[in-house]
């Protein structure tokens, strides 16, 4: 029996500061695909807009040009408008796909688009025109004025891409904040399961830079950062089709973020483990597997304080003994400093002290690998 399940996907958060805009302009993505399907579609949203967008074109082909362009359309339509708040599919898209076909998707827009999120992906934004069926096109660059200048291109419109696949075909959704959406762990997992599950199982990065699982943005010019957690986990993970797994690795922003005992946003590692239960519970409750993992250390990072280490010492005391998740991974036991476990180690460390580099990442997969396999 045939189901649809994601082969990528990602968390809608407001992207006007990430940049472009793509007004007038083509995106294209490339993603390395590990579904094995009879067939695909896209799912379209602008969760985040205030505004509508209009796609004017769209479509897709797999390892550079090896298939002809399939062009994706909306009931029967080449272009369409996404209101506000809105998210649907696109029409059903007859091309087979397999472990290790890289998908290219471009899209070009008639106007600008503030839905997406900016996962690191193959991504790049064409300068004004419509370059759908092109091969090539020249680029516009980074916003080198932006505080995300050392991230990819935005990825706008697209919360979704999914493949009618086999019956035991399924995602493992990673939730979480800029830890999970620098992608520098969820990638290398997504390269071994191609390897040892090909065609069989996808990595879905549902991760937010600076997303808290409790509360929004502190403040309006922070909300790129996303909707609460606990708020987006049902669009993001229950709703994720053919999602068989989550691992949850969020919170470091909740307790990094509590720097006054007295606002009402303040988290305690109390407060966050009894989210953290709702959240696998439930999970449980739509047959999923469910993982937790401990906070990694952040000491050394701006505005960290005595106080927060404190909290975070006490989440991953009571993660580690909790029984709520069918396995626990120790993220931190891999990436800390051994000398000063408050500190991640200097090579695993990306240089902000709370990023893992890729080798931290690295670490961190192998860990899940191993434990899952064991």
């Amino acid at each position: 029996m045939a189901k649809w399940v994601s082969m990528w996907g990602q968390s809608h958060t407001d992207i006007r500061h990430r940049g472009p805009d793509y007004k007038g302009r083509t995106m294209r993505l490339i993603i390395l695909n590990n579904i094995d399907g009879e067939k695909i579609r896209i799912r379209i949203s602008n969760l985040e807009g205030k505004k509508p967008y209009k796609i004017v074109e769209a479509g897709i082909r797999k390892n550079y040009g090896e298939s002809k362009m399939f062009p994706i359309t909306f009931s029967g339509k080449k272009d369409c408008e996404v209101q506000p708040g809105e998210e649907f599919y696109s029409d059903e898209i007859p091309l087979q796909v397999v472990t290790q076909d890289q998908l290219e998707i471009s899209m070009a827009f008639s106007t600008a688009v503030y839905s997406g999120n900016g996962i690191d992906e193959h991504v790049q934004c064409s300068k004004n025109g419509n370059y759908v069926q092109e091969a090539q096109f020249q680029t516009v660059h980074r916003n080198k004025t932006s505080c995300f200048h050392d991230l990819h291109h935005a990825i706008p419109a697209i919360s979704s891409m999914e493949a009618y696949a086999k019956d035991e075909a399924g995602a493992i959704i990673c939730f979480g904040d800029s830890i999970t959406q620098q992608s520098t762990w969820t990638r290398v997992l997504r390269d071994a399961y191609m390897t040892s599950e090909p065609g069989i199982t996808s990595i879905v990065n549902k991760g937010i830079d600076g997303n808290r699982l409790l509360y929004g943005p502190l403040m309006k010019m922070m909300k790129m950062y996303g909707r609460a957690g606990i708020e987006r986990f049902q669009r993001d993970v229950l709703e994720e089709a053919g999602a068989k797994a989550v691992i949850i690795a969020i919170g470091t922003n909740d307790i990094g973020m509590s720097r006054n005992e007295k606002s009402d946003t303040y988290v305690t590692a109390e407060q966050l483990a009894v989210a953290q239960t709702k959240l696998a519970e439930k999970a449980r409750e739509n047959g999923m597997m469910v993982y937790g993992s401990t906070l990694l250390p952040r000491v050394g990072t701006t505005g960290y304080l005595e106080m927060n280490e404190r909290e975070r010492l006490k989440f991953n005391e009571w993660i580690r003994n909790t029984d709520v998740f069918h396995h626990v991974f120790d993220f931190e036991k891999v990436v800390r400093n051994p000398e000063h476990p408050e500190m991640l180690e200097f090579a695993c460390d990306r240089g902000d002290h709370l990023h893992p580099s890729e080798l931290g990442g690295k670490r961190i997969a192998q860990l899940i690998l191993q434990e899952i396999d064991g």
